[in-house]
């Protein structure tokens, strides 16, 4: 199938998106606008991204390039994690403690790379139950999602007193994983495709489901915006879990078919990049919207080098 693109231009925006959460866009002067942009909207982008990556993993199962997948997204993770050693890797002490947070650290993710750690759980897990009843594997996945926000909000809303308790609802590591996040919108994706959804509604279906989802939306922010502390992080919202899979089927459903191979690529370069130049420039700029916009600037510049790198040598993207 050919990459689609609307859907690939539409991925590049939902990067600069991860680039706005990473930078606190607007957090010192517009708290509430920041709120909503922050911990609202721009969170469809990364369960966007795992629908995307179901969707075209059914197309991998079908013709039978599932371990070209697993050794390419294996090698990409592998290869982006050893970049981002200096941040994360340290040996300066020599304990079980630290060992343990290494090996945690290698099988979750740094920071951003937890996409890709979660994207291989994913697709191991479809693997794994593609032959059981549908109905049974989407009730399952839901109920994970949902269980992942739940855990996440009792966290955020510190409804446990006793500090260790309440310690433990806030390890974001327990739900932001493969199993509660990653698994369900990898599942979407896939289903999305192997049963053909875009094809069996209309166009006016799709935009009613996703203006009911954005109204849903918009009121769990307001909602968490009035009774959660500031500086509370919301990975995931409920309404999400509507947001997310409406989006996605309306862009599939106004697609072109005309391939945009380096644009895709271009999506995950800016994604896999932009951290290094906010810790950069998060040194010397104090502005979360002009750091927002030499971060854009300085990972729209790399990232054009990056994939024509990828493009020579492959497994970088």
């Amino acid at each position: 199938m050919a990459n689609n693109f609307s859907l690939d231009h539409f991925k590049v925006l939902l990067a600069f998106m991860v680039v706005g959460i990473h930078c606190g866009l607007f957090s010192e002067s517009m708290p509430a606008v920041s709120f909503v942009l922050n911990q609202g909207i721009f969170r469809v982008a990364v369960p966007f991204f795992f629908m995307v990556s179901g969707f075209y993993f059914c197309d991998v199962v079908a013709r039978g390039q599932v371990y070209a997948w697993f050794k390419r997204v294996f090698i990409m993770y592998a290869l982006w994690m050893i970049v981002y050693a200096p941040y994360w890797f340290e040996l300066d002490q020599v304990s079980v403690y630290h060992i343990a947070r290494l090996l945690h650290t290698c099988l979750f993710g740094y920071f951003h790379l937890w996409y890709l750690s979660a994207l291989l759980g994913a697709a191991l897990l479809i693997l794994l139950v593609r032959d059981f009843p549908l109905r049974c594997s989407v009730i399952t996945a839901t109920c994970m999602l949902l269980g992942c926000v739940t855990f996440e909000y009792l966290g955020n809303f510190h409804v446990f007193h006793g500090r260790d308790v309440d310690d433990l609802f806030n390890k974001t590591w327990l739900y932001k994983n493969f199993l509660f996040i990653g698994f369900p919108f990898f599942l979407m994706g896939y289903v999305v495709n192997s049963r053909k959804i875009v094809e069996k509604f209309r166009n006016a279906f799709f935009i009613n489901v996703f203006v009911f989802a954005l109204v849903f939306m918009f009121a769990e922010i307001s909602v968490n915006y009035k009774f959660v502390s500031v500086g509370e992080t919301f990975d995931m919202l409920y309404s999400l879990v509507v947001v997310v899979p409406s989006m996605f089927l309306l862009v599939m459903k106004n697609n072109s078919s005309v391939r945009s191979k380096e644009v895709s690529l271009y999506s995950v370069a800016i994604y896999l990049i932009h951290p290094l130049f906010v810790v950069w420039l998060g040194l010397f700029v104090f502005n979360s919207l002009v750091t927002m916009f030499l971060v854009v600037f300085c990972t729209a510049a790399v990232g054009f080098v990056v994939v024509k790198l990828h493009q020579r040598f492959g497994f970088l993207l």
